[in-house]
């Protein structure tokens, strides 16, 4: 590694434990610049320019990791998913689990095939729970990533909870990007009131939320129960059905608006 290369991250590396633990605008470019050891003052400006320039760098470190899984996910939900089932069937989707044979399993003695089949109108389960996966386990692998997953986890989170700190996290959600790519996919998977009162974008804010708190209240020995929990609860979220209170005022709202 070169000097200015060693730099470079050793910047990257300072900043993402005092972005992590003080918060993003709570801590000057000139301590980020002590704490790396950085033998120039200017280094920072040299090769990140400014704040905002030195918090992608530090998203990208892991991000791009993070999008790859999010990807493979969503390529395997979309190879598995059904692509044109027959008007009024089940969607038999199953939610892929490593080593799981590749048919639909047979229903549990005494279970009905009934209550494996979704109502007409609703969300199915199995699939939702893929796209939640998808959304949880890639970030959440972050939490065992000892070079800094946990740091990052944590600035996540103080992001989304507040998109005017420093770097709006819509910068993260290109085109290209793997969320941008979820949403898509979860668009018809879910009622469409609920994406229209923006279900994804809180199933999104609630997973990092509680992944960041993770980060911060560990390191923890096994973090598989508490990410198999989350994956339920996103699921459990994006599922979750309208009051009919919350439709009348949506649409009283609509109405308002001229929506």
């Amino acid at each position: 590694m070169t000097r200015l290369a060693g730099t470079r991250e050793r910047l990257i590396a300072a900043a993402e434990e005092l972005f992590s633990t003080r918060g993003i605008e709570a801590v000057s470019l000139n301590e980020i610049v002590r704490a790396s050891g950085a033998r120039n003052a200017t280094a920072l400006q040299y090769h990140f320019g400014d704040r905002a320039g030195l918090l992608r760098a530090v998203l990208d470190k892991h991000g791009r990791d993070v999008d790859e899984r999010r990807h493979a996910m969503l390529d395997a939900y979309e190879l598995d998913r059904p692509r044109a089932p027959r008007p009024g069937a089940p969607d038999h989707f199953r939610a892929p689990r490593s080593g799981a044979p590749d048919h639909p399993q047979a229903p549990r003695s005494g279970a009905s095939d009934h209550s494996r089949a979704p109502r007409p109108g609703t969300p199915d389960h199995p699939q939702t729970l893929s796209l939640a996966a998808a959304l949880v386990h890639p970030p959440a692998a972050k939490l065992a990533d000892p070079g800094g997953g946990p740091a990052y986890l944590r600035i996540m989170a103080e992001l989304i909870s507040h998109p005017a700190a420093s770097l709006s996290t819509a910068e993260q959600d290109t085109p290209a990007g793997s969320i941008h790519r979820w949403r898509r996919l979860a668009a018809p998977a879910l009622q469409q009131d609920a994406v229209r009162l923006h279900r994804r974008l809180v199933a999104i804010r609630f997973t990092m939320v509680e992944l960041g708190r993770r980060a911060r209240s560990g390191p923890h020995a096994d973090d598989r129960l508490f990410v198999g929990h989350l994956t339920d609860l996103v699921a459990a979220l994006l599922l979750a059905p309208l009051s009919e209170e919350t439709l009348r005022l949506a649409a009283e709202r609509d109405a308002a608006t001229g929506v």
